[in-house]
């Protein structure tokens, strides 16, 4: 009958049966055919009246498929050579081959594992990594039962010493990391992310399995707990669904809250007739995010001492009289908008699938906490197009309704017991087009009345070197302008929901963007007026530019990274930037060091100078109130010295600073 028949019995649990097989003459042939049968054929016929159970029947023809796989992958050639390609079915002949062929002797070599391509620099361990660790090798090993298993208690202390444990960490450890980072998807930088990753995972199973070893005194109880060890990102465990639901149960995810704002009726070309479409926005639940973010950052969330005392130094948000207004200990939230384009910019979906993306910040946090992409938090995300159809103010309706709520006074299912007392507002960010939008104010820049700081008309934006106080909007003049309700004579579009939140008002949201108006604005404009002075005073080629910014610091003797090459299209103003802003930013650090000696005009490079010294104060740590004075005195004298040697007048992003 063979082992095949006896096999097939002991794996479907049907033992008594082997001697009626016997007694029917089947053998490994019949039994082969039988899965694959089709119903009512004359083996299935046979096997019914053998085995009249139905259910044991299905035993057997699933025993059969296992053992016929078994025996597929003993007889298939496993080892295969990674330098000529052959294949070998046993080890033997293969570390054979290797020796008398390839004249590879013990020791160091690079040679890959000829079954799961591990990549190994010793021979000895290579070959213990295939006996012993090897994870396809002891899959394909089966004994007498077909069950994967290798009793721990046969391997000594010889065979695995701490010396080949090492190495075949080191190996190990080399392949996964030369896997990461020859994938060519994923970055140098991601892959040191997931490497720490790893790392964090691997210790903490060692740390179970170490709890495991001391708590447990029964071996055969010690490998079922180990066991569960095993297949960390199995795929039944990894899926979408299950990741997010044992987040949810952790209390480490908030997921969005769909909103529907409205609909619209769409031609749909397969159905042949006209659809509905239904909009949709999504919120973050601030009552939900907010519990698990302080969670997380408990003990840096009240970081920034309260200042506003100290009527010398501005420190953060806390010094100067906007705080002081805000009653109790507020925790307060920043938030940014700005519009992402996920299609091609380029190409004919532009615009089309636009998002409006609102991010939020604690002001709480220390600044370099606040700098980390881990600590923006998504608020809101809507179609671009969607703030228009519906008004942003019915966009910004449930995040003004959630902020009524949390600037009442001690939120503690909120704020954890946290030493805070209450939610605010402190302050809206974005680009100038997005932030006007968003608080009412006019969209376009040419409109007789443009600036959210102050109700100067358009000829005074562009010539105004020093702030009309008088002229500042307030509380009392926004009131009196929405009632006139007229925008050629206010500036005002409509009024923003935003002023309906305690502690805000939108003539009180000091805080430009100094990415948008700096280093996206005034120093694109400066840069390429300098660089088009040099050039075409014949002082300096392009080309003499761009080698004196690539070799202008020795290697590691500077943290700024390299620069991108300036082209032509850049200072023809063909091209809006060539630098990202932090790039323009220490560009703009170490423009004299670079550029100095080529300038024989005074007022051009006292341009630059001025601008350089501009943001250095704005980015400094702390400015005192002596600074403030002096940064007064240079914007002026900046501004100035700009309409004199260009004629041009000053743009919104002049004006704004």
């Amino acid at each position: 009958m063979g082992d095949f028949v006896e096999k097939v019995l002991e794996i479907a649990g049907l033992v008594e049966l082997i001697a009626t097989f016997k007694d029917q003459d089947v053998d490994e042939n019949v039994l082969r055919k039988l899965p694959d049968c089709q119903v009512g054929s004359l083996e299935e016929r046979l096997l019914a009246d053998i085995v009249p159970s139905i259910g044991r029947r299905l035993k057997i023809i699933n025993a059969i498929r296992e053992v016929a796989a078994v025996s597929t992958l003993q007889n298939k050639r496993l080892f295969n050579c990674s330098i000529c390609k052959s294949n070998f079915q046993e080890f033997n002949t293969y570390w054979n081959h290797l020796i008398s062929f390839h004249e590879i002797s013990k020791g160091t070599a690079r040679i890959n594992c000829p079954l799961c391509s591990t990549i190994f620099t010793s021979t000895e361990t290579l070959k213990n990594h295939v006996k012993l660790f090897c994870p396809k090798n002891r899959s394909r090993s089966v004994n007498s039962n077909l069950a994967i298993r290798q009793d721990i208690s046969q391997i000594t202390e010889e065979e695995i010493g701490p010396n080949l444990l090492a190495d075949i960490t080191t190996d190990y450890k080399l392949a996964f990391v030369k896997t990461l980072q020859m994938s060519g998807s994923i970055s140098l930088v991601k892959s040191a992310e997931i490497l720490s990753s790893a790392n964090s995972l691997v210790n903490s199973i060692v740390d179970i399995a170490k709890n495991f070893v001391n708590n447990t005194t029964e071996k055969d109880d010690l490998l079922i707990k180990l066991s569960t060890l095993k297949d960390p990102f199995h795929n039944s465990n990894c899926s979408q669904y299950l990741i997010e639901k044992s987040l949810k149960d952790q209390k480490i995810y908030s997921e969005a809250t769909e909103i529907k704002l409205g609909s619209h009726f769409k031609f749909d070309v397969v159905a042949g007739s006209v659809i509905e479409k239904f909009d949709f926005m999504y919120y973050f639940d601030l009552r939900k995010s907010l519990p698990i973010i302080l969670s997380h950052y408990k003990l840096v969330c009240n970081f920034v001492l309260d200042d506003s005392n100290n009527f010398n130094l501005f420190l953060n948000f806390k010094s100067g009289k906007y705080f002081r207004k805000l009653d109790g200990n507020p925790l307060c939230l920043q938030i940014y908008y700005d519009d992402i384009e996920i299609c091609n910019p380029l190409g004919a979906k532009a615009k089309i699938h636009k998002l409006a993306m609102f991010y939020f910040i604690i002001a709480n946090f220390p600044p370099h906490f606040k700098s980390q992409l881990s600590t923006i938090f998504p608020l809101l995300i809507v179609k671009s197009k969607l703030l228009k159809e519906y008004g942003i103010n019915n966009i910004l309706k449930p995040m003004v309704d959630e902020f009524k709520k949390l600037s009442v006074i001690n939120p503690q299912d909120i704020l954890l017991e946290l030493p805070f007392t209450h939610v605010v507002l402190l302050q809206v960010c974005g680009d100038n087009l997005g932030l006007h939008s968003l608080l009412g104010y006019t969209e376009g820049f040419n409109a007789n009345y443009r600036c959210r700081f102050c109700k100067g008309n358009k000829h005074f934006t562009q010539t105004a070197v020093e702030e009309e106080i008088s002229l500042r909007r307030n509380i009392a003049n926004y009131s009196s302008d929405l009632v006139l309700g007229d925008i050629s004579l206010t500036g005002i579009r409509e009024g923003s929901i935003l002023n309906e939140i305690s502690y805000f008002h939108v003539t009180e949201n000091y805080a430009p963007d100094i990415m948008h108006d700096f280093f996206e604005g005034i120093c694109i404009i400066e840069l390429k007026l300098a660089l088009d002075y040099l050039i075409k005073t014949k002082k300096i080629t392009l080309q003499q530019i761009n080698h004196q910014i690539s070799t202008c610091f020795k290697k590691n003797s500077h943290k700024v990274n390299k620069f991108p090459e300036i082209s032509q299209q850049f200072i023809c103003d063909e091209k809006k930037s060539c630098f990202s802003a932090s790039e323009m930013n220490n560009f703009f650090l170490v423009f004299p060091a670079i550029f100095l000696a080529y300038f024989d005009d005074d007022k051009m490079l006292n341009l630059i100078l001025k601008l350089r010294r501009i943001i250095r104060i704005i980015m400094a740590p702390l400015i005192s109130r002596e600074g403030v004075s002096l940064l007064r005195y240079l914007i002026s004298d900046h501004h100035q010295l700009y309409i004199n040697l260009t004629g041009n007048n000053l743009t919104p992003k002049f004006h704004h600073i």
